[in-house]
């Protein structure tokens, strides 16, 4: 419904003061707030604009993650970390979500989207190309996607893989890129190309 979009846009610029306030906290640095709450705009719009099909329940599992994401993403810009308590919350919440609707292939779907993307992710965890955050972050963004169908999740996981390479491509005297960014961006890809 058009009506649900601004509200979701102000909602997200109402959070931003206590949003930016988490990452602060964690990262002892204030994000240049005016980026910070055109960010938690833009993601809010795409998010109910893009899910317009979507059931209430996943529209929450993915706003429960998303508020959680983009401190966690500001974060590891600075600290080049992602938080536990950042990407490990939202799993229950989205995991409720899903048992939620009693459907058994969602269900499914969402559970081994998650392990295929930490089992991915896992791999670069072991080689040193990123942090175990990464890997939880990856799994939970998945996991949120893969409710109706496998594309939104891989669309996320090329898209992730082209932000990051591109990224790294970029940086010069081999300056560490946190990947959390990379993962989100290809997060918001798959949500507004596949859904």
């Amino acid at each position: 419904m058009a009506w649900e979009i601004p509200i979701a846009a102000g909602a997200a610029i109402a959070l931003s003061p206590p949003l930016a306030r988490v990452v602060s906290l964690a990262a002892v640095r204030e994000p240049p707030f005016r980026l910070f709450t055109a960010v938690n705009a833009a993601v809010a719009v795409s998010l109910w604009a893009g899910t317009g099909h979507a059931d209430a329940l996943q529209r929450t599992a993915l706003t429960l993650t998303a508020l959680a994401v983009i401190p966690a993403v500001w974060i590891d810009l600075y600290l080049q970390r992602l938080p536990n308590v950042l990407v490990l919350t939202p799993y229950p919440l989205v995991g409720a979500c899903v048992a939620a609707t009693a459907r058994p292939d969602a269900m499914i779907r969402c559970a081994l989207a998650a392990g295929a993307a930490i089992a991915i992710h896992a791999a670069g965890v072991a080689l040193g190309q990123m942090g175990a955050g990464d890997a939880k972050l990856a799994g939970v963004l998945a996991m949120g996607l893969a409710w109706d169908g496998y594309a939104p999740a891989v669309v996320a996981g090329v898209a992730a893989v082209v932000a990051g390479g591109a990224t790294a491509l970029a940086a010069r005297g081999g300056r560490v890129i946190p990947y959390g960014p990379a993962l989100a961006l290809g997060a918001w890809a798959g949500l507004v190309l596949a859904m």
